[in-house]
């Protein structure tokens, strides 16, 4: 019943707990003094004093009307107290004004104590005014009526209100101190709450609902900018049977080993999200189809090595769909639907898929996934096939050479170009082992051949540009010619000239220690990569390979035979001998020797031939 009486049913938000206690604690003061008023009116009304009594019942009419007021509405809780002080200085100042020669000083030192409630309460400024008015007016009224003794014994009616004051002053010490704590809870829950509702428990990253609001913001602020932007979904295949297996502990452990790898690849993103039990996405700058697929290719890479949690071993794969921005969409509602119909088709695709939602990008990603696949299978099974193309000396028609050229015999799609497979197999660093398994074909079929007719010149291999950026290259070349018995002698290899270009420095030094083991090197496709005439004196070449783009037109486009006489008297000032490619008529033939070339490669003589017709084509040669 007093706490109905003293918050009148008021319901306090949060927000108001200091409001409650204010109005809780004048509530109660108004109500005790209008009591206290009401009962000194009656003790006067039988003592005769009728003019106080009236003033006191007119006091406690007032503050009873403005309890009233007070429980109907709290919004002018502030007006009421402003009201209720300045009905109490009129009050105090008449009373004491009658009665000044009763020394009335106890009232004086309550009503003083109501206005230091209300300094603390509420309005600081309004009660300092009120308490110099009413001092104003009790000093003058004892100088008029008693002259400085009336002044000197307001003294004796202070102190109630000193000792009170002091009471107060605790008081509401203890409440700064405790609504100050209180903000502070309310703080640390806002932000308990605010983390329960942004972010995933387990792997601590933003969740469903931080996502969606960051996605709106990315989306807000490139429609201004009209930029694009990506959506990558990322979902951990079989997650449930690892999950049901291992147990629910594990599985968590697993998200989290599962987030640092993601984030060692997508750092460059820094907006990771968990979605779903096994979903992560995350918001990326990257817009192309081959930045797309480098990034999505990496991911599935970082998360197929092998996960140690608990003494157990497990291998997680997981699939990947994407959407663009606004291709694909330029709503939340469009992107998330469509992200997930891509991932969705990667999954029912097969473990392991990468899906664009644009079709046209996801058969690009079909192709290119599919290429990586059977490259690796064909690298495992050895369907690589070297195939040979003579070099031959056009003046007296004799073998001087040949070049190793590798074939891919697809089982099911038969021949696959060169130019189709290789930057494939550069890119995904396959490459490798596809140089290494034709240098070791090519050098057995070669010492064969060589111990049936001595006179076959050197057999020459297109190095890759990746094999030589690999620092254990030159020791695995001496080692294979070393397993194989092969002399480096007999040894020629082609450099591209795309690739000298692109360091300088960096070439000489390579080819240098190439050139030491006795190899002879030659300079592929010459003329296509703009070489500086400056460097190749420097460089340790013995060859010079003019490339068939050139070849092609010699004897019908005057421009095109006047530079390959220019390639052809390069190649004689440098002292490198000089051998032309793609050479396919009799009057090509005739042009090259004509101007000093005589070493050709074409169809004329030969197109590249398997290592069975090869050798038949050398024993065609020899009688």
């Amino acid at each position: 019943m007093l706490h109905n009486f003293l918050t009148s049913g008021f319901e306090f938000t949060k927000n108001e707990l200091e409001l409650k206690l204010k109005y809780q604690f004048f509530n109660l003061l108004l109500a005790f003094n209008m009591s206290a008023v009401a009962l000194a009116g009656i003790f006067r009304f039988y003592r005769g004093e009728n003019l106080q009594c009236f003033v006191d019942f007119v006091y406690t009419i007032i503050s009873a009307i403005m309890i009233f007021l007070v429980r109907r509405n709290k919004k002018i809780f502030p007006l009421i107290v402003h009201s209720a002080m300045i009905v109490a200085l009129i009050t105090v100042s008449l009373t004491f004004m009658i009665n000044v020669h009763t020394h009335n000083f106890i009232g004086i030192s309550w009503f003083y104590l109501e206005v230091l409630v209300v300094f603390f309460l509420t309005d600081k400024k309004f009660s300092l005014s009120i308490i110099a008015i009413s001092v104003l007016i009790i000093l003058s009224t004892m100088y008029i009526e008693m002259g400085m003794e009336g002044i000197k014994a307001i003294a004796f009616g202070l102190i109630p209100f000193l000792v009170f004051s002091l009471f107060v002053s605790l008081y509401e010490k203890r409440n700064s101190i405790q609504n100050e704590l209180l903000r502070e809870q309310y703080k640390l829950l806002e932000a308990y709450s605010y983390n329960i509702e942004n972010f995933d428990f387990v792997t601590v990253l933003p969740n469903k609902n931080l996502f969606i609001k960051n996605l709106n913001h990315k989306i807000d602020s490139v429609e201004k900018r009209e930029k694009a932007f990506s959506l990558i979904k990322i979902n951990i295949d079989d997650f449930k049977t690892i999950n049901d297996t291992y147990g629910h502990s594990f599985g968590d452990k697993l998200l989290r080993e599962t987030v640092t790898r993601l984030q060692k690849v997508l750092y460059k993103e820094n907006n990771l999200s968990r979605i779903g039990a096994d979903e992560f996405i995350v918001i990326s700058e990257s817009i192309t189809a081959d930045e797309l697929m480098k990034i999505a290719e990496d991911v599935q890479k970082e998360m197929q090595q092998k996960v140690s949690i608990d003494n157990k071993n497990v291998f997680i794969t997981c699939s990947i769909g994407i959407a663009l921005y606004a291709k694909d969409g330029n709503d939340v509602e469009t992107l998330m639907k469509n992200i997930d119909s891509a991932l969705h088709d990667a999954k029912k695709y097969a473990r392991n898929s990468i899906r664009f939602y644009n079709t046209q990008l996801t058969q690009h990603t079909d192709e290119k996934l599919s290429m990586i696949a059977e490259l690796k299978h064909a690298v495992e099974y050895k369907e690589f096939e070297v195939y040979y193309q003579a070099q031959i000396d056009a003046s007296i028609n004799k073998l001087v050479g040949m070049e190793a050229l590798v074939r891919w015999n697809h089982p099911t799609k038969g021949f696959i170009p060169p130019d189709k497979f290789i930057p494939f197999a550069e890119e995904y660093g396959l490459i490798k082992d596809i140089d290494y398994l034709v240098m070791q074909q090519a050098m057995k079929h070669f010492m064969y051949w060589k111990q049936q007719y001595q006179d076959i010149g050197r057999l020459s291999i297109n190095l890759s540009v990746k094999l030589l950026e690999t620092p254990s290259y030159l020791q695995d070349i001496k080692q294979i010619m070393q397993n194989l018995s092969f002399s480096p002698h007999e040894l020629e290899l082609e450099i591209t000239e795309s690739y000298i270009m692109n360091d300088i420095e960096k070439s000489i030094e390579v080819l240098r220690e190439i050139s030491e083991l006795g190899i002879e090197l030659a300079i592929d496709d010459f003329g296509t990569g703009y070489s500086s005439l400056a460097y190749l004196q420097k460089l340790p070449f013995n060859k010079l390979k003019i490339d068939h783009s050139f070849i092609k037109n010699i004897t019908q486009d005057t421009d095109e035979a006047n530079l390959v006489k220019s390639i052809i008297h390069i190649a004689q000032a440098l002292n490198l001998s000089v051998i032309a490619e793609g050479v396919e008529t009799e009057a090509q033939k005739e042009f090259l020797i004509k101007n000093g070339c005589n070493f050709i490669q074409g169809y004329y003589y030969s197109k590249p031939l398997s290592a069975a017709d090869m050798f038949r084509y050398i024993q065609t040669l020899q009688y």
